[in-house]
């Protein structure tokens, strides 16, 4: 429940967190675990919160390459979730995302991510340091009218060993005349 509540997320519908914790009780004990759990079932309840306008989220996303990469990147422990990225990573990120929520907000727009269950937690808990005011949701908290209109799609960096493309010039031909 405080991790609901640290997020914002309401706890009047006792009744459905507590038929969701049974659910994955069998499961896991950890609280994260749990309570990512329970947002997946609430999530028509809050996501409307943080709509733009009516059925529709506009909201920063993630290249698949660099959700892939963090997926790798999340350390657990039995009461820990964490994510462990290297300093070129994070900065690039944090400027990224910093310079999204800027423009967010400059339109009138809250600051919004959507990314997988599988990274969601770990990443607001290594970013909200610094970017207290981004709200992160995952694809499997959207109700199924949600429609995503993406704002920004931050694109993987070629460090993330992704080879950069290459640029093959054409040669020069000669046209005869």
């Amino acid at each position: 429940l405080q991790n609901l509540l640290r997020e914002g997320i309401s706890i009047r519908n006792l009744q459905l967190i507590l038929e969701a914790i049974g659910d994955m009780a069998g499961v896991s004990k950890n609280p994260d675990d749990l309570s990512e759990q329970v947002r997946r079932r609430l999530g028509e309840f809050f996501v409307p919160d943080y709509e733009a306008e009516p059925g529709i989220l506009r909201a920063v996303t993630l290249d698949p390459r660099i959700e892939q990469h963090l997926v790798g990147k999340v350390q657990r422990s039995a009461f820990d979730l964490t994510l462990s990225l290297d300093p070129g990573l994070a900065q690039f990120l944090l400027t990224e995302l910093g310079n999204r929520m800027s423009e967010m907000t400059e339109k009138g727009l809250m600051p919004l991510l959507v990314t997988t269950t599988e990274i969601r937690l770990a990443f607001k808990r290594f970013f909200e340091p610094s970017l207290p005011r981004l709200s992160i949701l995952s694809y499997q908290e959207l109700p199924a009218r949600t429609e995503i209109q993406n704002f920004a799609i931050i694109v993987a960096p070629n460090a993330l060993g992704q080879p950069a493309p290459e640029v093959n010039e054409p040669e020069p031909q000669t046209v005869a005349a």
